[in-house]
């Protein structure tokens, strides 16, 4: 068989073998399998409003100027479509600012009995018209409503702690000597210590009459 195979290519001239009769045919990766990638070349931006600013300005946009919470959130994702895409820590920003806040109050109960109204307490309906949602300054303007004794403080960058003040303490004088001698300008007698010095003995004895040798 083999010299049958070499007989028949011999016969052949300039035998041409072609890659698809070696190699079966590949069979195309499944189009179910592609999935596709979408990026998101401009993203949202994020307002520039803290939660109180856009709050107030969901409030002021209603005739009556009072809103439901969820009639908050729907106007808050319709005029900032950044929000469609976050979790629900956002929702619970709001509900927080809403609570804790003096600027926004409770007006009545809906109409089904299903939550309550919010609105701006009036000591800062002029300064949230104006666009100026400061915290702290909206904080003062509603205990100075209340008749509460504040500080005119109106910029949210001021430390809300008072600065505190050390007493001063004396400058200190440079080590002198004459203020131990001289306490209150008087000077004090010092002893000199050559009083209380006794008087040497002599090392060597000193010859006496009685001691001096005899005379030869």
């Amino acid at each position: 068989m083999h010299r049958r195979m070499v007989t028949m290519l011999q016969g052949q001239q300039n035998p041409v073998i072609s890659a698809s009769s070696l190699f079966p045919a590949t069979t195309p990766f499944p189009t179910h399998f592609t999935l596709p990638i979408h990026f998101d070349a401009s993203p949202l931006p994020k307002p520039q409003h803290s939660y109180i600013g856009l709050i107030a300005m969901a409030i002021l946009s209603t005739p009556d100027q009072k809103m439901v919470l969820s009639e908050i959130y729907q106007w808050i994702v319709d005029q900032y479509p950044y929000f469609q895409r976050r979790g629900p820590g956002w929702r619970n920003s709001i509900r927080h600012n809403l609570s804790l806040n003096d600027c926004f109050v409770k007006a009545g109960r809906c109409a089904n009995g299903k939550g309550h109204y919010w609105a701006i307490h009036p000591a800062n309906l002029n300064d949230f018209k104006k666009g100026d949602f400061r915290r702290r300054r909206a904080q003062k303007k509603v205990r100075r409503h209340m008749g509460l004794t504040v500080e005119d403080v109106d910029s949210d960058n001021e430390a809300s702690t008072p600065c505190l003040v050390l007493p001063k303490t004396p400058t200190r004088r440079a080590f002198d000597v004459e203020s131990l001698l001289k306490p209150d300008g008087l000077l004090i007698p010092f002893p000199s210590i050559f009083n209380f010095v006794a008087p040497l003995a002599p090392l060597f004895p000193v010859p006496t009459a009685q001691s001096a040798p005899p005379k030869v």
